[in-house]
């Protein structure tokens, strides 16, 4: 690809990005984005054929914006030379932080995931998205316990922050994130201090006898 390629799709995306910013992604159009690139339709179409090309480059874009964000904090908590689920949950308190409601990346996310169904590209774009995100914080968890539980355990984080950014876009002033990342923090704790007991994740019997004395110690970390 020519640098001249490389810059008038850079052009495009960023126009397209700038639409979204301005006046949301229900009037993102290739007419509107003509408009704000300055380019004719021909051009336009040439290097991106379809919208749907320029949604998924914006797409690329937006997660290239997050972790460039995150390059910094997460530079900053490398350097304490903490490793574990110290790290993970320092990582995880930085991602909350980050969550920026004005950024495209959550309506272009929730817009993908509307139409999975029917645009598989969508759904892969999504799926190894996700999947690295596991797999990065998997590793820094580096923990000695079943493969498959940790499996489990890493959708459960990314559950819980793709959760609370939905919260904030709907209302950022609902919630207190701080608060609430830490509660849920606190309830992973007690989790992987059951799971490093116990080498796999605890079920059936032994799960239901241990669930009072685990709600117990949550409230009491909680109210602390």
């Amino acid at each position: 690809m020519s640098d001249l390629v490389v810059l008038r799709r850079q052009q495009i995306v960023a126009a397209a990005e700038s639409v979204i910013i301005e006046r949301g992604l229900q009037h993102l159009s290739l007419a509107e984005i003509e408009k704000k690139a300055g380019m004719s339709r021909g051009q336009l179409t040439y290097y991106f054929p379809t919208k749907e090309e320029i949604l998924l480059a914006v797409f690329d874009r937006c997660v290239e914006n997050i972790h460039r964000r995150i390059a910094g904090p997460l530079e900053s908590i490398a350097a304490k030379g903490i490793k574990g689920w110290p790290l993970v949950r320092e990582i995880m308190a930085a991602v909350v932080r980050d969550i920026v409601t004005e950024d495209p990346f959550y309506p272009l996310e929730y817009t993908f995931l509307a139409q999975v169904g029917y645009r598989k590209d969508f759904g892969k774009r999504l799926n190894e998205l996700y999947s690295h995100w596991r797999s990065c914080m998997a590793a820094d968890l580096d923990c000695d316990a079943d493969p498959a539980v940790i499996a489990n355990l890493m959708v459960v984080l990314q559950g819980f922050l793709h959760g609370l950014a939905i919260q904030r876009l709907v209302d950022p002033g609902m919630i207190d994130s701080g608060a609430v990342t830490e509660t849920f923090l606190v309830m992973v704790d007690l989790y992987l201090e059951r799971i490093l007991k116990h080498g796999t994740a605890v079920s059936g019997v032994d799960q239901a006898s241990e669930f009072n004395s685990t709600r117990t110690k949550i409230l009491a970390e909680v109210v602390q």
